[in-house]
């Protein structure tokens, strides 16, 4: 728990969220050395044990021919020595870089996870839908451990818009209408006022700066709703959508998300979380709503 709460600590987390599975890079005795080994040893002996499913990374040799492919003991043993301590601890010795190709480890849309090699994470943010930050090897099995992961980077709704060098002046003007539009919700979101009302006060505003038609998705593949709420789950009941006349309350969190979509060409979106107070909405998001040109 101490490494996960530095690391909450650095990053400026929002607390913990529970975890489905965890995936371990630095096997290899390569990257461990003794002081790797005596850390592993010490949390198989202290009684560690993995609370999902957890897998590991390649190590540093094929386990069952070491000696055929001229591997020196002294190389080979303390190697073995490190998977022996993550069995231990209920780690999957499944010795991959691709841990959703294995049955039963595939993760679902929406899932978090605490995932140490980058092509994985890759893969699973973006073909899954998943959620992971790039994890290192201690954090992912201090992650697998506990269950839990700090909840910051990709666990959070949240998005800007960021360009190197410039940015084409449809897409900055596009980006900046969804900026608009995002504070001027939130600013406008006060108990008593219902979700439709909120929906159709952002499209009417997007009409006006003249993103009517690409407001929230192209012709033909539109979706009815700009937030969520945040609670239990990342994604959860009310939806601010056409349609949802539940009115808000103080205390209510919501994602919003007004967004632009071209089709073929780009999508221009800010994402933040904000809670609903008495006047107003109040952002919790820490990245300022702006656009971001390097």
């Amino acid at each position: 728990m101490q490494i996960l709460v530095a690391l909450g600590t650095i990053y400026g987390a929002q607390g913990m969220l529970p975890v489905s599975s965890a995936q371990i890079a630095g096997v290899s005795y390569d990257n461990l050395g003794e002081a790797g080994l005596a850390f592993l040893d010490e949390m198989a002996a202290g009684g560690g044990r993995a609370q999902v499913l957890a897998t590991l990374n390649p190590a540093g040799m094929e386990l069952d021919r070491w000696q055929e492919m001229g591997i020196q003991p002294s190389f080979a043993e303390p190697q073995l020595s490190a998977i022996d301590a993550f069995v231990k601890m209920g780690v999957t010795p499944t010795m991959s870089c691709t841990p959703y190709l294995f049955p039963g480890y595939v993760p679902q849309r929406g899932d978090h996870l605490a995932w140490a090699e980058s092509s994985a994470v890759i893969f699973a943010n973006s073909i899954l839908g998943a959620r992971s930050n790039r994890e290192g090897g201690p954090s992912a099995l201090a992650a697998a451990i506990v269950g839990r992961t700090p909840r910051y980077g990709y666990h959070l709704d949240e998005t800007r818009m960021f360009a190197i060098g410039s940015m084409p002046e449809k897409a900055f003007r596009a980006s900046r209408a969804a900026a608009e539009i995002h504070l001027a919700v939130i600013e406008r979101a006060k108990p008593g006022m219902t979700l439709a009302e909120l929906f159709e006060q952002a499209a009417a505003m997007a009409g006006r700066r003249g993103f009517g038609d690409v407001f929230l998705g192209p012709p033909g593949h539109r979706v009815n709703f700009i937030g969520h709420g945040i609670g239990l789950e990342l994604v959860e009941p009310p939806i601010i959508a056409a349609g949802r006349e539940t009115p808000i309350e103080a205390g209510m969190v919501f994602a919003l998300e007004p967004k632009m979509v071209y089709e073929n060409e780009f999508a221009a979106g800010i994402e933040s979380v904000f809670q609903v107070t008495p006047a107003g909405g109040r952002l919790i998001s820490k990245v300022p709503v702006d656009i971001f040109i390097c």
